[in-house]
Formats: C-alpha cells, structure tokens, sequence
C-alpha cells in the first residue's frame, strides 16, 4: 500500500526539488502525483514500503530543520514579534484595520438586534 511522505501543496519548488534529489541519494524509490488541473488534489510523493516511509520521513524531517535554520540565518523567517520589533507603527495599523475591517463586517448583525 502506499504511503504519503511529502505533500506538494505550496511547496516551492525548489524545495520539491530538493526533496526528490534527497530520497533519490538515499536510494528510496518514490512516485509523484501532480495537482489536479481542478484543484482537487495538490500532489504527493509516496513511498511503497513502510521501511520506506519511515526512513523518508527522517530524511524529511532533518532536510526541514536544516531548511528552516538556513531561512532564519538569512533572514527569510519571522516571526510575529520580530515585525512588530522591526516596524511597531505599521503593525499597530495592520492590526487596526483589521479590527475595522471585522467591525463593519459584524455592524449589521450588531445593529439588528
């Protein structure tokens, strides 16, 4: 039976790319499946064998990590804090337009009661 290791949904695909080439090295036989033209399904690798799978995840879980850590030396990753640090004012009215955004969305059901 096959099993899931990867899904593709908004990966980029330099990543997809880099998990392919990954599996490959390890010598773990994998299969693809393509989004759908409809949006229906948005693609997978899988793996055949539970052996497979385990080690793939491995391999997976490890790239991420590296992948993750790369991202936050170069700076690519942020987290909520680090943009409020970097531009307190522009996120203080993000943050009020969206409240406004939410109370005039919700003013109709508050003023029909």
């Amino acid at each position: 039976m096959a099993i899931r290791v990867f899904h593709l949904h908004g990966v980029p695909a330099e990543e997809a790319d880099d998990i392919r080439a990954l599996l490959e090295s390890h010598s773990i036989a994998f299969y693809e499946t393509r989004p759908s033209n409809w949006g229906v399904s948005h693609g997978a690798i899988w793996v055949d064998t539970e052996e497979d799978a385990m080690a793939a995840r491995q391999y997976i879980d490890r790239y991420q990590l590296d992948r993750v850590s790369r991202a936050r030396q170069v700076g690519q990753s942020t987290s909520t804090p680090d943009i409020f640090r970097q531009s307190p004012g522009r996120f203080l009215i993000v943050v009020l337009g969206i409240l406004l955004v939410l109370l005039l969305t919700a003013l109709p059901a508050i003023l029909l009661r």
